[in-house]
């Protein structure tokens, strides 16, 4: 009678973390929804001008960057709408002899091709540019390699939130040693951003005010 008394109690605790794990990720999916959409508004409000005068301050900052100025490749992207523009920064990269590569959507994961010319470029997954399929793929030294990654938002502790596909997600788990920088806009940064595990943290956010490197590792958003 006992072990069956606690075998049911073991069984209860269990079904109760589970509800407790699924009302937690039902409420980070909402928040996530919420924040992503006023971000959105938010950075869609920018001016063409300020998108560009804050894009070519963030250069600056990057150019100071030790992470940056020591790398040997540059896994950038392809700006889509508001996002931080990135092509003077290709520009910059390629004239002090850093090796770019852009990602294109293969198999739903995120695949870098090296990228010599922008016109290389052409329309590809959501209407962003990505380099054709033939290409010399990226060869990431975990050392010296630098990718520098959109968001809608960023946090001082490193967060990141995306549009939602989890493409950079797996690509930074399967690659975590390479140094991570997320590039955004003042507006989009804040102390943290809704997150769970399985959000990688960045190890340093450039916006045009401001380079922020982390120091202490992330913690879930709960």
């Amino acid at each position: 009678m006992a072990d069956t008394f606690g075998q049911n109690f073991m069984i209860d605790q269990s079904d109760q973390r589970d509800r407790i794990n699924a009302f937690n990720k039902e409420k980070l999916v909402e928040a996530k929804k919420r924040f992503r959409k006023d971000m959105m508004r938010a950075r869609d409000g920018l001016t063409s001008k300020d998108v560009d005068t804050f894009g070519d301050q963030i250069l600056e900052k990057l150019k100071s960057s030790p992470a940056y100025v020591r790398a040997g490749e540059i896994l950038l992207y392809a700006s889509y709408r508001n996002e931080v523009p990135t092509e003077r920064i290709f520009a910059y990269s390629v004239s002090v002899g850093k090796r770019v590569y852009y990602p294109k959507v293969e198999n739903n994961d995120l695949v870098f091709t090296r990228v010599r010319d922008l016109r290389e470029l052409e329309i590809g997954f959501k209407g962003i540019p990505e380099p054709p399929s033939a290409g010399s793929p990226a060869e990431i030294r975990n050392t010296r390699a630098v990718i520098i990654c959109p968001g809608l938002g960023f946090g001082m502790d490193g967060s990141r939130i995306g549009y939602g596909r989890g493409y950079y997600d797996r690509f930074l788990s399967a690659n975590p040693d390479i140094y991570k920088i997320g590039v955004c806009f003042e507006i989009q940064f804040s102390d943290t951003v809704p997150h769970g595990e399985e959000d990688l943290p960045m190890d340093e956010v450039i916006t045009e005010k401001h380079s922020y490197r982390m120091v202490k590792p992330m913690k879930d958003l709960r």
